[in-house]
């Protein structure tokens, strides 16, 4: 499922690294399949789900934080879901269900995410890395267009200058997203990590040295 926090996107559903493979029983698939890991900065227009569409809000207000624990692993679910029935459309109604499931039994309990949460707390977007790779970026549907993708990717950019994330070959909005925050491919799999046809593009941008 990676990306995706996939990402997106992103492997939704992030390949553990190995320190997490006990923890998270059945490996992990990509969460995007979802999607792929995922990774960027400014700009802060727009987000993995999609490109911008007008929604008027911005970030304004916008924290990144920890997540809160088990108890708000069914709003990040919720956040997911929205993203991936977005822009997943090679994705069946099961499929989905699947990785839902995988999601909050497995992935997010196992792996350390991020949370972009309005004035209130509630949750507009998460983000997931293993090192300075993103293993999961999702934005809440509703919140396309405000900049949560971006802002999220900012963060963490702060923390490593360079990210890396793989992306679903099928899923091009994401793909656009990606590039236009400036990463570039650098190579390819035919195959995701359970042998399915959904092809992963692998990325990587570099933030540019201060002047």
């Amino acid at each position: 499922m990676e990306a995706a926090l996939a990402l997106s996107f992103f492997r939704t559903f992030p390949r553990p690294s190995p320190d997490l493979r006990t923890a998270a029983p059945g490996g992990g698939k990509p969460a995007v399949r979802p999607g792929g890991r995922s990774g960027s900065v400014p700009d802060m227009g727009d987000s993995p789900n999609g490109t911008a569409d007008g929604t008027t809000g911005g970030t304004a207000g916008v924290t990144v934080r920890p997540a809160a624990g088990p108890e708000e692993h069914g709003a990040l679910a919720a956040v997911w879901r929205s993203a991936v029935e977005a822009t997943h459309d090679f994705l069946t109604p099961e499929d989905v269900d699947h990785y839902e499931a995988r999601l909050c039994g497995e992935y997010l309990p196992a792996h350390p995410v991020h949370v972009a949460a309005d004035p209130d707390g509630r949750p507009l977007g998460f983000i997931g890395l293993a090192g300075s790779h993103v293993n999961m970026l999702f934005v809440d549907a509703a919140a396309r267009g405000r900049g949560i993708g971006g802002l999220l990717l900012a963060w963490a950019a702060e923390r490593h200058p360079v990210l890396t994330l793989d992306v679903n070959e099928q899923n091009p909005q994401a793909i656009a997203f990606y590039r236009r925050k400036g990463f570039v491919q650098t190579g390819r799999s035919p195959l995701d990590d359970d042998g399915r046809p959904f092809p992963l593009l692998h990325m990587r941008r570099e933030t540019p040295s201060p002047e």
